[in-house]
């Protein structure tokens, strides 16, 4: 939410996040409980952008000159092109902000099925393989998972000769296809001037 303000307040020319920046942060991400209520209310994250705009516009002609901030605000896209395939903005910064945080623990692999162990009485799995130790309840399945979903986008990630499914990058628990780490994890998407808390 912190890191959504002080975005909207970059994207305002704001050098304070006030109440302007944080109204749009809890619009910024659809799943918030913010956002459902101010969605029920008519409240719409582009609309209210653009009046905050104008509103900025008006006040920097007829009243006191802000002092811009140390970078002026990257103005992102609404949609982004991965794998061939349009995708809205707001949805992926979760996803890219979540797999950032650990950012140097990536690595790039190839893909290789994994040993899993089954619950016998139950459909369930795990990749815990110590617990085919007690052979009457488990069961080790060797190469049983046959395929990852990156983390990012959901693209299908398994063994191949074609490098876009069959490398990825991992740390170690998620994958994220070589397309969405390149942009996101390891390229500066979703940069911030306030990169201290994004």
């Amino acid at each position: 939410m912190l890191a959504y303000s002080a975005e909207e307040a970059d994207r305002l020319n704001h050098r304070h996040i006030g109440t302007p920046p944080l109204l749009l942060a809890l619009l910024r991400e659809k799943k918030f409980p913010s956002a459902k209520l101010l969605g029920q209310h008519r409240a719409e994250l582009k609309s209210l952008r653009r009046k905050m705009e104008a509103l900025v516009d008006r006040t920097v002609s007829g009243g006191p000159v802000r002092v811009p901030i140390r970078r002026p605000a990257a103005v992102l896209p609404d949609t982004v092109e991965i794998h061939g395939r349009k995708w809205d903005v707001e949805p992926l910064r979760d996803l890219v902000m979540r797999c950032k945080t650990y950012a140097w623990r990536w690595e790039e692999k190839a893909w290789k099925p994994r040993d899993i162990v089954i619950k016998k009485s139950a459909k369930a799995l795990s990749f815990d393989l110590s617990l085919a130790e007690n052979s009457s309840e488990f069961e080790l399945v060797k190469g049983g998972w046959k395929k990852d979903r990156c983390a990012i986008c959901r693209w299908e990630l398994f063994e191949s000769d074609d490098a876009s499914q069959g490398i990825g990058f991992t740390n170690g628990k998620e994958w994220a296809c070589a397309e969405c780490y390149k942009k996101f994890v390891e390229g500066d998407f979703f940069a911030s001037a306030y990169s201290d808390i994004t």
